[in-house]
């Protein structure tokens, strides 16, 4: 007895060739799709076209129209409320290296991620220990427009942004900036010395290296040895919320932790930022968002305080002692 085998055969075929244009299409779509991504992030900016008023609206980054914790924020301090569960910051820092890159619309500090040290960020207002990826840099061309947050409606120079991400739960910066308690972001003032000569020194290292990716996107220089908490104030106290990146994509899993006082950055070394070519011009900094009812805590009690001691910006808000002359 005879059998005919040959539809078996041809539905084999017909399977395989139905899979293999399945498994074609899909692969096509993650290469479309990365491809839109990639056009997207060279799109956004901070000009009128593609600035943070259109953030949202056109392309993939609808949390940044839609999102209700974003950041910044101007900070009222009639608004803050005292919590005496708040612990003082703890960053532990080493000498790291990393590469100073002109992204085109920032300045920013990439930490190696093949270091064997880790700079790590912890306790605060948060219950795990986060791992420093990035330091990014805001500014304008004027001295009064310069940081993203403000306190009621002041705005300082500039703003310096050390960015980690949770190391306890997520095994890189990717997985946790989509995530619950992904990611902290601890935010310095920059106030401009009130000498010429006063200069930070720890900026001088990166200053000095900015001619050298002043005039491309995506150029980079090696910096070595180099110390974050020399550009962080000596003080125990801050403002802590929770809010979203301010570049897009706008994820709203941030923890912010902002310094009561800022830190030195002279004149020149400013304007050696403000000579850095970029898209936008003019400024990089995102306006100051809705806050939402949001708790904005801090570990300052002001009912301690002498009446000379007050929560306004030009005493709560005092410079970075360890830059005095």
């Amino acid at each position: 007895m005879k059998f005919d085998v040959s539809p078996f055969f041809t539905g084999v075929v017909k399977m395989s060739i139905a899979r293999g244009v399945y498994f074609l299409a899909v692969i096509c779509a993650l290469v479309y799709c990365e491809i839109v991504e990639d056009r997207w992030k060279q799109w956004w900016g901070y000009d009128l076209m593609a600035g943070p008023e259109m953030w949202g609206r056109t392309g993939p980054y609808k949390m940044c129209s839609n999102g209700k914790q974003q950041s910044p924020i101007d900070i009222h301090p009639d608004m803050l409320l005292f919590d005496p569960n708040l612990k003082h910051v703890k960053v532990e820092t080493v000498p790291v290296n990393g590469k100073l890159t002109n992204t085109g619309n920032d300045i920013t500090l990439v930490l190696d991620p093949d270091f064997i040290n880790h700079v790590n960020v912890s306790q605060g207002p948060l219950s795990y220990v986060y791992h420093v990826t990035a330091l990014k840099f805001h500014y304008s061309k004027v001295d009064i427009n310069g940081s993203e947050h403000r306190i009621a409606g002041r705005s300082f120079p500039a703003e310096l942004q050390m960015i980690g991400y949770n190391g306890d739960l997520y095994e890189n910066m990717s997985r946790a900036e989509n995530s619950s308690n992904g990611i902290v972001v601890i935010s310095t003032f920059l106030e401009i010395a009130p000498e010429k000569t006063d200069e930070n020194p720890a900026l001088d290292i990166l200053t000095a290296k900015l001619d050298e990716i002043s005039w491309e996107r995506g150029a980079f220089v090696q910096i070595t040895s180099f110390s974050i908490d020399e550009l962080l104030p000596l003080t125990d106290h801050y403002i802590t919320y929770e809010g979203s990146m301010t570049q897009p994509s706008c994820q709203e899993t941030v923890t912010w932790i902002i310094f009561n006082k800022p830190s030195y950055i002279s004149e020149k070394q400013l304007n050696a930022f403000r000579g850095v070519w970029m898209e936008w011009q003019m400024k990089n900094i995102r306006p100051a968002m809705p806050l939402n009812h949001r708790v904005l805590r801090t570990n300052i009690n002001t009912r301690k305080q002498s009446g000379l001691c007050s929560m306004k910006r030009d005493l709560f808000y005092d410079v970075n002692s360890n830059f005095r002359t």
